[in-house]
């Protein structure tokens, strides 16, 4: 089976720069993504899913890449993932996690966040991250 995700990269400087990363069910540091739905763009899927799952807003810059893995679902058995990543600009900078899907969000620091990263997958996207 496969699955299709889109997430973001957010960002904000404050004389450094600092990265949105969630701490996520399974206790791992990653960044905001989700499902896209049937009537929505990757873009929108993004954006919605960064709000929906920190509360912070953001302004899509451009496109990063893909990244690919597979997991098991208990239900539904192997899945293929792909999930789309964009990198962001936050406009607003007050986070409030949605408990329940995340278990943290916060903003860390650019090299930090580096060394976070719980998924092999979030580490590869960030080497393609410019800011």
């Amino acid at each position: 089976m496969k699955e299709i995700s889109s997430g973001c990269i957010a960002y904000r400087k404050n004389g450094k720069i600092y990265l949105l990363m969630i701490l996520d069910r399974f206790g791992y540091w990653t960044f905001p993504k989700g499902k896209v739905e049937d009537d929505e763009s990757l873009e929108k899927t993004a954006v919605r899913e960064v709000k929906e799952e920190t509360g912070i807003d953001v302004e899509i810059e451009r496109y990063l890449g893909e990244t690919h893995y597979r997991y098991t679902h208990s239900e539904r058995g192997n899945i293929d993932k792909t999930v789309y990543w964009f990198l962001a600009k936050a406009v607003s900078f007050d986070i409030f996690p949605a408990y329940g899907e995340i278990t943290r969000a916060e903003w860390i620091e650019l090299e930090s966040a580096k060394k976070l990263c719980g998924y092999k997958t979030d580490s590869e996207i960030l080497e393609k991250l410019k800011i």
